[in-house]
């Protein structure tokens, strides 16, 4: 878990500075743990941004946390800002709502304001739990570059918290998003964290919820639903071809075929949350390219293409995948130049034309971009590293099991246990 992040910050922020809004939560505690571990310490910048309501106890658990790591730090008291704001429009100031999203919006202004300046990116601090139930500020919170900690749950987080030396008050502390008065994540949504992200995890693993209040199943998809807005792009028209228009840049017409390219080794939960999201996309069916399909047994690439076939049909079969998909091999060439052409004329003989292409790869987007993303748009998706989560196994970390559906895991430890000890 640990260990994919940092490479996740690494990838990302390379040289450049991370702007972090360090609240005395242990969200943003957590990431500033993640981002010293990932870069160095000079480079972090950590800004504290307290309202009126903001209380001492999380003004000080942010400063410690800032001291224990000797990151640089500010305090910015956001009140003037608001005061002034609700002068100047002051038809919003009996709206609670609206002033409390203010807020999160005010302190999304500071951040971006020194990222400008530094040149740096904004590290954002939210959580699955509150991803997956919109329980963040549009363009508030939720206004970030990197959202490293986007994957785990907030039961996820607490642990990984005490893993990293977190202080003990800060972890256990009752959450809150600090907009109002006395205000908690769990008053506010509902339920405690615990119920909340186990009933997420039945929900995206198809498993049953008969063990839960039927009340709290119904507003957990209701707070998913509603959520929705808040994850996408806002919509534009986009021409996929001649009289095809796309209403959203992650939604398309029905009817149409997405090509998604991996090497899948192992298959894990990264891939299938894309061909879920090719799914809810409005795709009619899918082609799955296996890339780099004749090797096997290497440190690399330990699965062969049919392992990799087995894994992919096993997962899918069992989460009740609905749309129809084709899994073709891609063997490599050494010719980027027609590598696109070589993939193209191995899709269309197995399974015809496709609209779109979705790949966690750099280089395979940028070949498709540079050959036919004008025609056919090219998806860059932020997944789990295969690469880690095969150290992860050799280092003896069962933390990998966690990014692996179980029905598999079993195959894929074995698997790569043989390759290990036959090199």
């Amino acid at each position: 878990m640990e260990n994919i992040i940092i490479q996740f910050l690494k990838h990302h922020l390379g040289n450049k500075p991370a702007i972090l809004g360090l609240s005395g939560g242990v969200d943003s505690a957590v990431v500033a743990f993640l981002l010293t571990k990932a870069i160095h310490k000079k480079n972090v910048y950590a800004y504290i941004l307290p309202s009126a309501i903001t209380s001492k106890q999380d003004i000080n658990d942010a400063k410690q946390v800032a001291k224990i790591l000797g990151i640089k730090f500010k305090i910015i008291k956001i009140d003037n800002l608001l005061k002034q704001y609700l002068k100047t429009v002051p038809n919003i100031k009996q709206h609670a709502l609206t002033k409390a999203n203010l807020q999160a919006r005010i302190r999304m202004t500071i951040l971006y304001s020194q990222a400008n300046l530094l040149g740096g990116l904004v590290v954002g601090t939210g959580n699955k739990s509150e991803l997956d139930t919109g329980y963040f500020t549009k363009y508030g919170d939720g206004g970030v570059d990197l959202l490293p900690i986007g994957h785990l749950y907030k039961t996820q987080i607490w642990e990984l918290a005490k893993q990293l030396g977190v202080p003990a008050q800060i972890i256990n502390k009752a959450p809150t998003a600090g907009l109002k008065p006395k205000q908690t994540d769990e008053q506010d949504l509902g339920m405690k964290y615990e119920e909340l992200d186990k009933i997420l995890i039945a929900l995206e693993t198809n498993k049953s919820l008969a063990e839960f209040k039927n009340s709290n199943v119904l507003r957990v998809k209701k707070l998913y639903k509603n959520a929705q807005h808040k994850l996408k792009l806002p919509p534009k028209p986009t021409g996929l071809k001649p009289g095809v228009f796309d209403a959203n840049p992650r939604v398309y017409p029905g009817g149409l075929r997405a090509l998604f390219i991996g090497r899948f080794q192992p298959f894990h939960l990264g891939h299938l949350s894309v061909l879920n999201e090719i799914e809810q996309a409005g795709f009619a069916e899918v082609i799955i390219g296996i890339g780099s399909s004749q090797y096997a047994k290497q440190p690399d690439n330990p699965f062969s293409f049919n392992e990799r076939e087995n894994m992919i049909k096993q997962v899918l079969q069992i989460t009740n995948y609905k749309l129809p998909y084709t899994i073709i091999a891609i063997p490599d060439i050494n010719d980027d130049a027609s590598w696109v052409r070589h993939v193209n004329k191995l899709v269309q003989a197995a399974a015809g034309e496709y609209e779109a292409v979705f790949t966690g790869n750099d280089w395979v987007k940028d070949l498709f971009e540079k050959a036919n993303g004008a025609v056919r748009p090219v998806h860059k998706i932020i997944m789990i590293d295969g690469t880690a989560i095969r150290n992860m196994i050799r280092e003896g970390d069962i933390a990998w099991k966690q990014f692996v559906h179980e029905s598999i895991q079993e195959q894929i430890s074995t698997g790569l246990e043989n390759v290990v000890f036959n090199i």
